[in-house]
């Protein structure tokens, strides 16, 4: 079998694992809005609709990136299978870099959002409107990606549907801390009443300082994630201009069994610092 032949067989067949996957998420979530059709169970002990967030994270598309890297070295290049999944472990925890930089710039573009949100919501009730017909002025000047789950949110409450479990809901939609945060005291209003507005400008402020620190921590994070990466990069880098120059000899320390183990080493001890450092690097607030 040719290597062109042998990538449209690997891509084929991630392609249909991945088409697998999706049809069986598409019916689990089918089978979660069915209604149960005993009719003697009560309807307080129905089982609650399954809500899937907003936010979505692309880990396994880091994996699948290894997993083509590990491919394409060890069908184009000819490397071995021990060099080709070191190198596509590498490749994965780069890939996780960028995702991981891509999952914190979309969360902090919903915590301006609902901070917009909020500041809407207390123009609202200041001027005298109910809460419902505050939330409807917000949803309709809100944007996208946010302007989705508070919509949801509010026709589940139109329709009849439990107030606390439509807030709830939307906290299973975007789960950060500043929307259970809004969702506990808009749901403690519901239920006792009391004054929302300065609540909510309170929660607005806390969330707006939140952001600020966020970007902050997040603009030394990118930093130390950048500089990670061009130390690695810097290695190999450092590895090619050694073989331009010396190419018997490295072809000599490669092909050794020593050589190898040692390569691989090296490229293993890259990998846990990668993972070291993204980890040290994620800072709660």
């Amino acid at each position: 079998m040719s290597v062109a032949a042998t990538l449209l067989t690997a891509v084929m067949f991630f392609t249909a694992i991945a088409y697998v996957v999706h049809a069986w998420r598409v019916r689990m979530a089918a089978l979660d809005r069915l209604v149960p059709l005993n009719g003697l169970a009560d309807k307080s002990e129905k089982k609650p609709e399954k809500v899937y967030p907003v936010l979505h994270r692309y880990v396994e598309l880091c994996a699948l990136g290894g997993i083509v890297v590990a491919v394409v070295c060890f069908y184009f290049y000819g490397l071995s299978v021990l060099f080709s999944c070191a190198f596509g472990l590498i490749a994965a925890l780069l890939l996780g870099q960028l995702e991981i930089q891509w999952a914190e710039h979309v969360a902090i573009k919903y915590e301006v959002q609902l901070a917009e949100a909020i500041d809407l919501l207390v123009g609202g009730l200041r001027s005298g409107a109910s809460v419902a017909s505050a939330l409807q002025h917000a949803v309709r000047e809100m944007r996208e990606p946010l302007k989705g789950p508070f919509e949801d949110m509010l026709n589940r409450i139109r329709l009849g549907d439990d107030p606390h479990v439509a807030i709830r809901g939307l906290v299973q939609r975007v789960p950060l801390d500043s929307f259970r945060l809004f969702s506990t005291v808009l749901s403690v209003q519901w239920e006792v009443g009391g004054n929302l507005t300065s609540s909510l400008a309170t929660i607005g402020r806390s969330i707006r300082d939140r952001i600020e620190v966020a970007r902050r921590l997040r603009t030394v994070t990118v930093q130390v994630r950048l500089t990670t990466i061009a130390v690695i990069l810097l290695t190999y880098l450092i590895f090619y201009i050694v073989f331009r120059f010396n190419e018997a000899r490295v072809r000599m320390f490669v092909a050794s069994d020593i050589g190898q183990y040692l390569i691989v080493f090296a490229i293993l001890l890259q990998a846990i610092g990668i993972w070291w450092q993204s980890a040290m690097s994620r800072i709660r607030i």
